[in-house]
Formats: C-alpha cells, structure tokens, sequence
C-alpha cells in the first residue's frame, strides 16, 4: 500500500527544516489515523515541534515536547512505514543531551532516512 502523501511531504519538509510546516502535515494524517500508528505520527510531530522551539530558543518547549517523542518512539520498530526511526531516536537523544550547553545549530539536526519511499519536493509555507 503506498503511504499517504501528508507522510511524505511531512518527511520533505522536516529534511529541509521546515519544522512547522511538517508538523501540520502531520497532524492532518495523525488526526484522521484510528489505527496502530497514531502514536507513531505523533512521535514525527514531538520531533519536529521539539526542533522548532529549540530553533526559536525556547529549550523549556524544546525539552517538554522532546519527551513525548521518547515515550511515543520507542513502541514502534526501528524501521517504520520505510523510516529509520531508531536512527531517528539516536540522534535526537544525541542532540537534546546537548540541549542546556548548545545553541541550535541547523548542521547537527538529524535528517529523515528513507528507504523504498518516493519523497516529494518541499513545499512550504511561510515558517513561522
């Protein structure tokens, strides 16, 4: 079954930064999900929100949301809806050790590893 395009798109504008913008391509698919995956579309949303508050210097945001992706993550495999989810927590785990000491910077945000997906150009809006 191919995915949903709002997965897709979520996944290109992430990859390109566009934190705000992926999480409401996101949260239109997560708010019409009724099955197993749910929470794995909220765990994508917690990343991206996390990013956009530390990007915007709000660590105390960035630290909340950041712990609901570690609840959530971990309930699903490490390659998800062709999604390298376990390189995904790593590497979030990584740079939130990092959160009180660091200032965000865009190199070190991880990227979204992909494997048999067809992920579209990003289209974003205005990020906010």
């Amino acid at each position: 079954m191919p995915e949903d395009p709002r997965y897709l798109h979520g996944i290109s504008l992430f990859n390109e930064q566009y934190f705000f913008d992926a999480h409401d391509s996101w949260e239109d698919l997560w708010a019409d999900t009724r099955d197993g995956d749910r929470q794995f579309y909220q765990a994508l949303i917690n990343a991206a929100v996390a990013l956009y508050h530390w990007r915007n210097d709000n660590k105390k945001g960035a630290r909340h949301v950041y712990s609901y992706f570690t609840e959530r993550a971990p309930r699903y495999p490490s390659w998800h809806h062709g999604l390298n989810l376990g390189k995904l927590r790593d590497e979030m785990a990584a740079l939130f050790a990092r959160l009180e000491a660091d200032v965000f910077e865009a190199a070190a945000v991880p990227k979204l590893e992909t494997e048999g997906l067809e992920i579209p150009e990003a289209k974003p809006h205005e990020e906010m």
